[in-house]
């Protein structure tokens, strides 16, 4: 015998080794020999008998539950077997909450004890009532939207109206009986959620390379409501990743087509702002790499979730259920309990590597993107030849707008430069007729809202310089 997670050894017996016990309760079980050396070496005990006798009440009367204790003979030598089933309720031992990590004994604080405790009585937070939130702090024309969403998406039955807000909110469970809002109410329909959760941001990041080096291309850090921080998230990284322009055949719409198949990206943003950790301090995170784009949420799986389980079918076992549903009713999730196998399934259909999945301190989820230059479809690739043709201004431009949208008065400031025709005949123009940069509104060029933006060939520019 040795000692591991269902096993510990101990000389003679002493009252705080029920703090061994409560952890195995709180644990997957165990059991605990007495007069057993920590080598496994038996060693016996005098008072065998004794413990036999004394043990079963004083599990009960201090741990609250009733444990198998065994008398044992190995060579002549008695020791003392105790076998600790898993407990359902949360066990404590003098006021303290103990589990079982491999062989060792640890004690529950802060967040891991209120995300244990709430495991164990089958609640979660995303349901849990403000204690100070009220109705006034919603935001009507969020609810209004949602149900236009709902009902066109899921049949959603019930029609908006201000006078019935609070009906829409019970029938989604983000109202309690006695008239609080829901931890998820704030986070769905809040004026300002980061008001109560300063945690729910989102970070967003574009790195020039395949490592999290500087200079960061771009970054960016959105609030909002939970369907507003999806929309924001998707919205940067398509307008970072290449995308080639179809033509007006069947509608007045230009169809896109990206190189990361964007439902696969909401799937896994939208999976790391539902599913995340919300007692955590840390925010979810999307940096998008040369090869990858990776998505991070804190948090773990739910209980009973593996990583191999993700790759197939399985049964929706959200982290925040409450939080959950309205995303679904509001046609960000297909249908719940699919979302990862149909983003495995948009990316492969792509040709693209297979999605990867990894729980360390964060979960995290990787989309790759093609293995090949993707830039054919936009203009000519840019050569180390033609590199070299370019002018110093030229690059230096391209170097200062980066990934960001620019406008003219700020390239100017990060320029150092004060004249407005020296820039756009020696900068701007130059870099507009290569092909490297782009204005926001090229019909309106003289706008005063004009803005400047790298095209993917000033973006691959860029990646040469660097």
């Amino acid at each position: 015998m040795r000692e591991d997670q269902h096993t510990e050894f101990k000389r003679l017996w002493k009252d705080e080794f029920l703090r061994e016990l409560c952890a195995f309760a709180n644990s997957q079980g165990g059991t605990l020999y007495i007069g057993v050396e920590d080598d496994g070496t038996i060693v016996g005990v005098n008072n065998a008998k004794q413990l036999l006798q004394d043990m079963p009440n004083k599990i009960k009367n201090n741990l609250g539950f009733v444990a198998d204790v065994d008398l044992k003979e190995d060579s002549g030598k008695e020791y003392v077997a105790i076998t600790v089933n898993p407990q359902e309720n949360a066990v404590s031992y003098d006021g303290k909450y103990f589990v079982r990590s491999g062989s060792t004994v640890q004690e529950l604080r802060g967040q891991e004890l209120a995300a244990f405790l709430m495991h164990k009585t089958k609640t979660h937070w995303d349901s849990l009532p403000h204690p100070t939130a009220k109705l006034e702090d919603l935001d009507k024309e969020s609810i209004r939207h949602f149900v236009s969403r709902a009902r066109e998406n899921r049949s959603f039955p019930l029609e908006y109206d201000e006078n019935n807000i609070s009906l829409i909110l019970t029938s989604l469970k983000l109202i309690t009986a006695d008239g609080h809002l829901t931890n998820a109410a704030l986070l769905l329909f809040a004026k300002d959620p980061q008001k109560w959760f300063i945690n729910s941001f989102v970070k967003c990041a574009h790195f020039p390379t395949k490592e999290m080096f500087k200079p960061i291309l771009s970054h960016q850090m959105y609030g909002g409501n939970i369907f507003r921080l999806v929309d924001q998230a998707v919205e940067y990284v398509a307008s970072r990743i290449d995308a080639g322009v179809g033509e007006r055949i069947h509608s007045a719409a230009i169809d896109v087509d990206y190189e990361l198949p964007l439902q696969a990206v909401r799937e896994a943003i939208v999976n790391a702002v539902v599913h995340r950790d919300y007692m955590s301090n840390a925010s979810v995170q999307i940096m998008l790499f040369r090869d990858r784009l990776e998505v991070w949420n804190p948090g773990g799986l739910p209980v009973g979730m593996t990583i191999e389980m993700l790759n197939e079918q399985h049964r929706s076992m959200p982290v925040n259920p409450t939080l959950a549903y309205p995303v679904y009713l509001a046609g960000y999730i297909e249908q719940l309990g699919t979302g990862t196998t149909d983003l495995i399934q948009r990316c492969e259909n792509k040709g693209l590597r297979r999605p990867e999945f990894k729980q360390n301190n964060d979960f995290e989820i990787t989309l790759w993107r093609p293995d090949k230059e993707y830039l054919s479809h936009v203009g000519d690739q840019v050569s180390d030849q033609a590199g070299d043709q370019v002018s110093d201004q030229v690059k230096r431009l391209i170097q200062i707008v980066r990934g960001d949208t620019k406008t003219r008065e700020e390239i100017m400031d990060l320029l150092q430069i004060k004249s407005r025709r020296y820039v756009r005949e020696n900068y701007l123009n130059p870099a507009i007729e290569a092909g490297f940069l782009a204005m926001r509104y090229p019909d309106k060029p003289s706008s005063s809202n004009q803005a400047y933006f790298l095209t993917p060939k000033g973006l691959e520019l860029l990646h040469r310089l660097m």
